[in-house]
């Protein structure tokens, strides 16, 4: 890293007269541009190059005089990016980035490079990382919320015409190119991130679909009495009052389950890559669930007589079910047989059903973040806190009765 100022200016059409001292016009008198700024460069080896660039003015804006300054203050800073790292392609510093990502999970390194192809590169893999402006990358955002941004034509994941990205995926792109410029400034290939503070669409909060006992039954026996299949009706009910993720429970084995003692224990989960594999949990742990009572036996039929490693959701002839099929074969129908297209609830409304059930049964915070596999109690709290009910009352009449207790505990030993 320098860190020395060592920028200077040189008048390319004028020279110094070795002899006399006077300047005199150089041999490059009126071609090309009159200045040029010199610094030296020093290089991972230990040595230094010799940089220049050239300008049409001395003083200004764009000028010699205003890149010296530039120049200085940056190997001051310790920030400097030499001409060559500036001009890094984007895409290969992309590549690079995603390398060094070592301990991600592949579903999310499946993520990042699926929106590095369609949606980053297109726009600035060829564009050199020290190029790219702020106001570029505004007008970029601007682009994929009105659905106008360049993109790679994908197979099964974009659309030939798609319309504007919505908030979420608009800030997962954002997100990650501004990740990739920070990876560049920690090697001095760029001097700044262009990303930082450029606003995004906003995301409109919908609100929560929650369903109450008699809905998640409708949707358990809709679900029975389109398929004739017990696995149908338990996976529903399994959702709706144990709060696993779809794919938590799709990936639950018979040997996993304890139903004399009512757990599960909740180790792996569908997870989709370049291909659907078994991964940890979302949280990145095991952890063991309850299981109430009349689930039990909904459950028995499905685990009798059957190996270990067998699944206890499965297909009819025997292999895992896939959560995509599940929904359009299953769950789409039974919304409607059960009446309840007017809430259009999802899968993973079931879980919001069975943490609402928790808490209006009385668990607490930290009971319902272990049911459901939050890494954190907040994460509980940032989703759900609305649904525990106002106990202020509560608390002021304990701390009155705490009150009264002690004084009259006071009084009497002061008799």
């Amino acid at each position: 890293m320098v860190m020395m100022a060592k920028a200077w200016i040189v008048d390319r059409w004028q020279r110094i007269d070795p002899d006399t001292g006077h300047k005199t016009k150089s041999p490059q008198h009126g071609r090309g541009s009159r200045w040029r700024v010199d610094w030296y460069e020093d290089k991972a080896d230990g040595t230094k190059a010799l940089r220049s660039r050239s300008f049409k003015v001395k003083s200004g804006i764009g000028s010699a005089e205003e890149y010296v300054t530039s120049i200085d203050n940056s190997m001051r800073a310790g920030i400097y990016s030499s001409p060559e790292d500036s001009r890094r392609k984007f895409r290969l510093v992309a590549d690079e980035f995603l390398q060094s990502k070592k301990s991600i999970k592949d579903s999310y390194r499946y993520r990042l490079e699926r929106d590095l192809k369609i949606w980053v590169n297109p726009k600035w893999g060829g564009r050199a990382i020290g190029s790219i402006t702020r106001h570029e990358i505004e007008s970029w955002v601007n682009d994929l919320h009105t659905g106008t941004a360049p993109f790679e034509y994908t197979r099964g994941v974009v659309s030939l015409s798609p319309d504007g990205l919505s908030p979420s995926s608009i800030k997962s792109i954002v997100v990650l190119t501004g990740s990739i410029f920070k990876y560049a400034m920690r090697h001095n290939w760029t001097t700044a991130n262009p990303v930082d503070g450029v606003d995004r669409p906003k995301a409109t909060k919908k609100p929560m679909v929650i369903l109450g006992h008699a809905e998640v039954e409708r949707l358990a026996a809709s679900a029975k009495r389109l398929t004739e299949d017990q696995t149908d009706r338990a996976l529903v009910l399994t959702l709706g009052y144990v709060g696993l993720r779809i794919n938590e429970a799709l990936a639950l084995q018979v040997g996993k389950l304890d139903l004399d003692a009512r757990r599960a224990t909740i180790m792996q989960t569908w997870s989709q890559g370049a291909t659907r594999y078994l991964g940890t949990p979302k949280s990145g742990k095991a952890r063991t669930v309850s299981l109430p009572g009349f689930l039990v036996a909904e459950l028995r039929p499905l685990v009798e007589g059957q190996p270990p490693d067998a699944f206890v959701f499965r297909a009819v002839r025997g292999g895992d079910i896939h959560e995509s099929n599940w929904r359009g074969r299953v769950w789409a129908k039974a919304i409607i047989l059960a009446g309840l297209e007017s809430k259009k609830p999802t899968p993973h409304d079931l879980r919001h059903a069975a943490a609402s059930m928790m808490i209006a049964s009385g668990a607490d915070v930290k009971v319902v973040q272990l049911q459901l596999g939050h890494a954190r109690a907040t994460e509980t709290l940032d989703v759900y806190a609305h649904l525990w009910p106002d106990r202020l009352d509560v608390v002021s009449d304990a701390v009155e009765l705490a009150r009264a207790v002690a004084l009259e505990a006071s009084e009497a030993a002061g008799k």
